[in-house]
């Protein structure tokens, strides 16, 4: 698992949480490689900007939206600053709305994005 593996070398505690069993899900290539990219993405930026100890993956699949929440516990962005940080947020928006999902960010007591789109599950 990648998200596993990235944080093996660092000193963030993950934890990744699932449904034990997930409906078959057909996503395209697209929408396997921008979500791919946008977690990537938020990941990175636990480890180099957060300053977390923790972090966590959640995945749930509820009326036929898919989701994945990325949070830690770390410094969170000061209000009004998303702007600084903004090609890496800026680029997980767009690959979320590029493939008809959204993308959300807040910033209290750490950052918890939340990647979500629609999908029918088979």
């Amino acid at each position: 698992m990648y998200a596993g593996d990235y944080f093996q070398n660092s000193p963030v505690r993950f934890k990744m949480t699932a449904p034990a069993h997930f409906p078959h899900t057909p996503l395209t290539s697209e929408q396997r490689r921008n979500i791919f990219y946008a977690v990537k993405e938020a990941l990175h930026n636990v480890v180099k900007h957060a300053q977390a100890t923790e972090a966590e993956v959640m995945v749930t699949l509820k009326n036929q939206v898919l989701a994945i929440i990325i949070r830690d516990n770390g410094v969170g962005m000061p209000e009004g600053e998303l702007n600084r940080f903004g090609n890496g947020i800026n680029l997980m928006r767009k690959r979320l709305e590029g493939i008809g999902g959204e993308f959300s960010i807040e910033s209290s007591e750490g950052t918890r994005i939340i990647l979500s789109m629609p999908v029918w599950a088979i």
